[in-house]
């Protein structure tokens, strides 16, 4: 952010400072109208027992590195014994170093004790920080001891002699926080009045707008510092707006319109003086490119209000690149946000890019192919080379400024490069393709030739015969897209599977452990064909049963065929090994609560076919502790997830299908 600050503040600035120069002057002694701030470091002198403490220099807050001198003195009766707290020892006066807060205590101790025959004692001690006292009656006492008849009643009454000192509540035989206490004397008494030095208060003063804050000639706002006061001051303050600029209301914890306010100072405060426009004024910022490039204002407008925010942005054109700003801006970030205060000028300053040199060679019969081809490149371009042998030559390594024998590499141009591709020559090796069909279709190629050099393509398309669609691919083949491109790197014989239009759908599914096998694989068979089925359990489970429009039993692998009369359902029940037989009925944990699996290590995986759609009844058919499920979901090509205990907001998986295959982790 830059500041532009308008001529007319300039020298406003230059006027104010010249009335504080007087104001200071006209004091003479040094003495303000108001009372002048205090800061540093405060000292307390507590006392035990029955005596003073004096300082040297007397002051209750003082400025770091002081010295401070504390002399102690007994009331009669009394001795003094020791220092504690922040002092030891029982030397005195005794100096204290003020590096910080400090309290020191002084510890005083009876010395002898006077018996008055029938009157009582009252001894006052004085604690805490410096300067409160105690009247006995109409006795101002620093502490001391007293007598008085039985009955008779004493007023006791704490003052303070300091703004920053306050009675805090009194000791020993009498209790409590009233400043006036009474005590009546039926008995020898003891009373500590204690007291304490509070921070004196603090006034945060700011503005807000152009304007600043006068009080007694001097210039209180804008400034960084915070003022310190003494508690009761009462300070005039006077808000006073620049050109242009005009008060509006003070905010914070005094809200006033008037710009002269007068503020008691008996506690922390903030206060603002709030400074509006007044009517605004229309600025011009004009932006213009040295080099080839350009600069766009954020708003673009053609003039600009005071106070506006404006975001410059320099964009520089192809083999340039932004140096720095001229004119009233200044600095080498493209995006600078300047605040409108003045019409103003900036130039963005562009410099041409150096361009680097790619060289490139061959040695043997090939080419270099380039994905970004140019006659010179900006530092940091990476630059894709692809090496393409000839006829009869085969690509073996990149040297120089490449290596490695992969034909597709790329450059980093942060200097200069050469790079050479090496091709070692080749005999052109024949290889065949043939081509088959199943069903009623024909296959065509291009190129038509049955023998093509080794690496070179060959496109197949399967085109179906009227009532027929194309299948799949099937020998060396695989796919079911009717048009495939092929590299050819040994012989090559290509089925192309067929389909009648009109036929009967085989569907497979498996309860348990295992898969089925059909032949042919196609899922739609000619009227009457004859399909041959196949069970495969996994390691741990045994096919059991068929159900469906299949029947057979098998203790191990099972070998059945179905007629394609209609379209057909089969399943192939699987049960683990060990598990009796069965005939018809459900297999306990498979039809309804899922598939147990064979048990994995702990934190290992095993693969089953769910064979339900209730996650929880799954996890619980299992035979140890499931962790996780994961399902490769086919359509989008990711993991479908459920993590036990995991909340329902981060599980992609909800349900299950019986026929998907379940990776399941155990803890």
């Amino acid at each position: 952010m830059h500041e532009l600050i308008a001529p007319s503040l300039r020298r406003l600035t230059i006027v104010l400072s010249v009335l504080l120069v007087a104001a200071v002057a006209s004091l003479g002694d040094g003495s303000a109208a108001h009372a002048a701030p205090t800061s540093g470091f405060l000292l307390a002198t507590p006392v035990s027992g029955s005596g003073t403490v004096s300082r040297s220099p007397a002051a209750a807050v003082f400025a770091p590195g002081v010295i401070v001198t504390l002399t102690s003195a007994a009331n009669p009766g009394w001795r003094f014994d020791h220092w504690e707290l922040d002092g030891s020892g029982s030397d005195n006066p005794l100096p204290i170093f003020m590096s910080g807060n400090r309290d020191v205590r002084a510890v005083f101790v009876p010395d002898r004790v006077e018996v008055v025959a029938d009157r009582y004692s009252l001894t006052v001690e004085v604690a805490g920080d410096c300067c409160g006292s105690v009247m006995v009656n109409s006795t101002s006492s620093r502490g001391g001891k007293f007598d008085f008849a039985p009955g008779d009643d004493v007023s006791l009454t704490a003052s303070v002699s300091g703004q920053n000192l306050r009675f805090s509540h009194w000791e020993a035989d009498v209790p409590g926080s009233n400043v006036t206490t009474i005590v009546r004397m039926d008995r020898d008494v003891t009373v500590r009045a204690v007291f304490n030095i509070v921070a004196p208060p603090v006034v945060t003063l700011r503005t807000l707008g152009s304007g600043v804050v006068w009080s007694d000639a001097e210039v209180l706002a804008p400034r960084i510092d915070d003022l310190i006061y003494e508690p009761g001051t009462e300070l005039t303050l006077r808000a006073i707006a620049f050109d242009g600029w005009r008060f509006d209301h003070w905010m914070g914890d005094v809200t006033n319109i008037d710009s002269t306010i007068i503020v008691t100072v008996d506690q922390d405060q903030s206060l603002y003086a709030v400074f509006v426009p007044t009517a605004p004024d229309l600025f011009a910022l004009a932006a213009a490119a040295s080099g080839s490039g350009q600069v766009l204002r954020e708003p673009a407008q053609a003039s600009y209000q005071a106070g506006d925010s404006v975001v410059m942005t320099a964009t520089s054109a192809d083999g340039w690149k932004f140096s720095h700003w001229d004119g009233d801006l200044f600095g080498t970030d493209p995006v600078v946000e300047v605040t409108v205060q003045r019409n103003l000028s900036a130039r963005a300053i562009f410099i041409v890019v150096p361009r680097l040199l790619l060289s490139t060679s061959v040695d043997g019969g090939g080419s270099i192919s380039l994905t970004e081809s140019a006659d010179g490149y900006a530092s940091g371009t990476v630059v894709t080379l692809v090496a393409v042998p000839g006829n009869s030559w085969s690509f073996d390594h990149w040297e120089l400024d490449a290596a490695g024998n992969s034909a597709v590499t790329t450059v980093t141009m942060d200097e200069h490069r050469v790079v050479r591709a090496v091709f070692e020559y080749t005999p052109v090796t024949l290889v065949r393709v043939t081509t088959s069909t199943v069903g009623s279709g024909a296959v065509t190629r291009s190129p038509a030739s049955d023998s093509l050099p080794t690496g070179s393509t060959i496109t197949l398309t399967a085109s179906p015969a009227l009532g027929w669609r194309f299948g799949h691919w099937e020998g060396d083949v695989a796919g079911v897209f009717s048009n495939v491109v092929l590299t050819v790197t040994d012989a090559t014989n290509a089925v192309a599977v067929f389909e009648p239009l009109e036929g009967f759908r085989l569907s497979t599914e498996v309860s348990g452990g295992g898969s089925v096998l059909s032949n042919p694989t196609r899922n739609i068979h000619v009227a009457g064909g004859l399909v041959a089925l196949t069970t495969q359990p996994v390691n741990g489970w045994r096919f059991d049963r068929w159900e469906g429009d299949v029947s057979g039993v098998n203790t191990d692998v099972a070998d059945t065929s179905v007629t394609m009369t209609s379209d057909k359902v089969v399943r192939a029940v699987f049960v683990r090994e060990g598990t009796p037989a069965t005939m018809g009925g459900s297999v306990p944990g498979t039809s309804t609560g899922g598939n147990a699996a064979q048990v994995p290590p702990p934190g290992g995986l095993t693969i089953v076919t769910a064979g339900t759609t209730e996650i929880q009844s799954f996890i619980d058919s299992q035979q140890f502790e499931v962790s996780a499920l994961f399902v490769f979901d086919l359509e989008t090509q990711t993991f479908r997830t459920y993590i036990v205990g995991a909340p329902a907001f981060a599980q992609t998986l909800t349900t299950l299908n019986p026929t998907d295959l379940v990776n399941i982790r155990r803890r």
